[in-house]
């Protein structure tokens, strides 16, 4: 086997973190804070999702005991985040988002914390803003036209997978992540249908949110999903798991899409847009973004201005952050 030689000075430099002992023993009381607060944080969260906020958590709890010597988490600032930031960036981690995305919502679970209030935007603490630009040209389009949509629903139909052509129809006329649509029970709808709204489980990060049934297309959506359910977890028929039922979606939709994907769109929010781009191949969390897409141009008919619009959309998919919510629109 080959040994890479490194040179001294390189091995001085390169960025190391351990704890000590006694830092290992205030990490250890530090998370017990966030276990006390695990089942508000992660309620409606799914085994991975609740593994990945703990394991999140427990990163920075190894970190602001070692460099902040912190022994009470109420007192997160941000700081800390910009610290931890480029701490993680120094160790070459990818995913500070969604850590960042842990610690707000963990800090949000707090009844008396010192600062009320956390830096939404990560830009300024340090950590560059998601890439959602395509050879530097426009953004990338996400969303499935009109006429994709209501030929997968047709496709998936035609081969009699009716709850996949359901799922469909949920997600872009509701906005839900296949996560939450394959977690969807009788009792949700039943609510849904009854009170004109219900409570989206499964969620990503964990933050439960209100899904609005405020169209007939989603009430009509759901009354065929309450309808087809042939279990109290509508997707999850014939002792298919939650994994099974999604991959069940996701493989369909592999094998299929070019029976409905069309090659190239112009840009459905601004239709006098000459920019036109070949692309890429279509997935379920395309529907969500369709389904935004036409929220935010009813907001902007019923007179909100763009901020209001977006923030709205926000609400509605889940987004704790504006520049998020722009990659949809």
């Amino acid at each position: 086997m080959l040994v890479k030689k490194v040179d001294p000075e390189e091995k001085e430099e390169k960025y190391e973190f351990k704890l000590t002992k006694k830092e290992q023993n205030m990490s250890r009381e530090l998370f017990k804070q966030v276990e006390k607060r695990l089942s508000f944080a992660t309620k409606g969260q799914s085994k991975a999702g609740i593994a990945r906020y703990r394991a999140s958590m427990r990163a920075f709890c190894d970190f602001v005991a070692k460099e902040f010597k912190m022994r009470n988490l109420n007192n997160i600032s941000n700081k800390h985040l910009a610290a931890f930031v480029e701490h993680r960036k120094k160790l070459g981690i990818s995913n500070i988002h969604t850590e960042l995305s842990a610690i707000r919502k963990f800090h949000s679970t707090l009844e008396n914390p010192r600062y009320k209030e956390l830096e939404k935007d990560n830009s300024k603490l340090g950590l560059d803003k998601r890439k959602v630009v395509e050879n530097g040209k426009n953004v990338v389009d996400r969303a499935w036209t009109e006429r994709e949509f209501k030929k997968a629903v047709d496709v998936a139909e035609g081969y009699g997978h009716k709850d996949i052509a359901i799922a469909f129809k949920i997600a872009r006329y509701g906005g839900l992540r296949i996560n939450e649509v394959t977690a969807l029970t009788k009792s949700q709808i039943k609510e849904a249908l009854k009170y004109g709204h219900f409570t989206v489980t499964h969620a990503k990060g964990g933050i439960l949110r209100t899904s609005y049934v405020d169209s007939e297309e989603y009430r009509q959506a759901l009354q065929e999903a309450l309808k087809y359910a042939k279990s109290e977890r509508v997707f999850q028929a014939h002792g298919l798991s939650h994994k099974q039922a999604k991959d069940r979606i996701e493989n369909f939709i592999y094998n299929h899409r070019n029976k409905w994907s069309e090659v190239k769109q112009q840009n459905l929010l601004n239709v006098d847009n000459p920019n036109f781009r070949v692309r890429k191949n279509l997935t379920f969390h395309g529907l969500r973004h369709s389904f935004a897409r036409e929220k935010y141009r009813e907001n902007l008919a019923k007179g909100m201005n763009e901020k209001e619009a977006r923030k709205d959309i926000a609400m509605r998919l889940g987004h704790g952050r504006d520049q998020v919510t722009k990659i949809y629109l």
